[in-house]
């Protein structure tokens, strides 16, 4: 399979009426059917929205999602804002905590007649102190606090997913040994508890539950990663079994039609020192080259590469490592994304289902 071109624009949600996108700063709205434009807002200065601000600041949305038909909701640089497509203006709902600029992705729960139910996200913080850690939830229109991690148990939460096989929610954390793991809390978040933690090989930012079993691909820079499929035995014990040895971390995942899609990312070791691990192009034990790959992996647990993506030349940790970032999507005929920090490749492109 190859990537084709799709828009110039970084596609955020793609829903069966509208493309909601990120450009140079501005907000673009198009109709789904024929990629014609509706509405674009310029909602950063014209300096924040050059190619490199955004690059080496973060200057540019990343995780988005729905909210109903007239309404989209997004983080940038340190606040959740919404988008009204009738008014074609932007609110700010919503700020991080200090440290954080966005979240690596929202968890979206809807109901049988897909409208949302509630939205999470979990603090994705430097927390270079150890501090707590606290989980948001959207819901009826107002964000709150549901959770919160006490000091020195973990770093930051790097995703969460709903398990529909078992009503619940899934808690992917990070970085070091003690604090990597994953984590299951029911709906209300009352009871919070690990299934695995304590090492590198439980520490992972994509999860994709299933009847029998969780996928998940490893984050680390520091060893080699691994696709595993997770299982909870009846006794309350836990088993492995590798899947596939994957060419580098795993960051962005999207499961779409039984599938589920990964892209590895480009990153330095950062072994060799803070300061020099931001200009290095030293590439970390656990990144095998250069390329961003793209991996398939079915519900059977068969997995393909589908596509790859050269790295770029510029330093992986100050101008963002390579990697793909996958939109929100209804479409199920299709994969879209978005390559990052890429040779070039610039906008959202789209691999079609065979």
């Amino acid at each position: 399979m190859t990537a084709k071109f799709y828009l110039k624009e970084r596609l955020l949600c793609k829903t069966d009426k509208y493309l909601f996108c990120y450009h140079k700063g501005c907000v673009v709205l198009r109709k789904s059917k024929d990629k014609s434009i509706i509405n674009k807002l310029r909602i950063q200065s014209i300096m924040k929205s050059t190619r490199a601000a955004e690059r080496v600041l973060r200057y540019e949305p990343r995780a988005a999602f729905q909210i109903d038909d007239e309404n989209f909701a997004f983080a940038l640089h340190g606040a959740v804002y919404n988008y009204s497509v009738k008014k074609n203006i932007i609110t700010a709902e919503h700020y991080f905590a200090k440290g954080m600029n966005n979240p690596l992705k929202f968890c979206v729960r809807y109901d049988e007649n897909g409208n949302i139910v509630e939205a999470l996200y979990g603090e994705y913080i430097w927390n270079t102190e150890n501090g707590s850690v606290s989980i948001y939830r959207y819901r009826n229109k107002i964000w709150s606090e549901v959770f919160v991690f006490p000091p020195n148990s973990i770093k930051h939460i790097h995703n969460i997913v709903y398990d529909q096989y078992k009503d619940r929610y899934l808690i992917l954390t990070g970085d070091s040994d003690s604090e990597s793991g994953i984590w299951k809390a029911d709906t209300d978040f009352k009871n919070v508890e690990p299934i695995i933690s304590g090492k590198q090989i439980y520490r992972a930012c994509v999860a994709y539950p299933t009847k029998n079993g969780i996928y998940y691909a490893t984050d680390t820079p520091l060893e080699q990663n691994k696709l595993y499929k997770l299982y909870e035995n009846n006794d309350g014990s836990v088993s492995l079994d590798k899947i596939y040895d994957m060419p580098g971390p795993c960051i962005y995942g999207i499961i779409l039609d039984d599938n589920l899609f990964m892209s590895t990312s480009v990153e330095g070791d950062p072994s060799v020192g803070k300061f020099r691990y931001r200009l290095s192009y030293r590439l970390g034990k656990g990144v095998k080259d250069r390329n961003v790959h793209i991996i398939k992996c079915s519900v059977e647990g068969n997995v393909s590469e589908i596509a790859s993506f050269k790295k770029d030349i510029l330093p992986m940790w100050l101008f963002q490592f390579g990697n793909a970032l996958f939109p929100v999507q209804t479409d199920k005929s299709a994969l879209y994304l978005y390559p990052q920090s890429v040779k070039g490749k610039k906008g959202t492109y789209v691999i079609y289902n065979d």
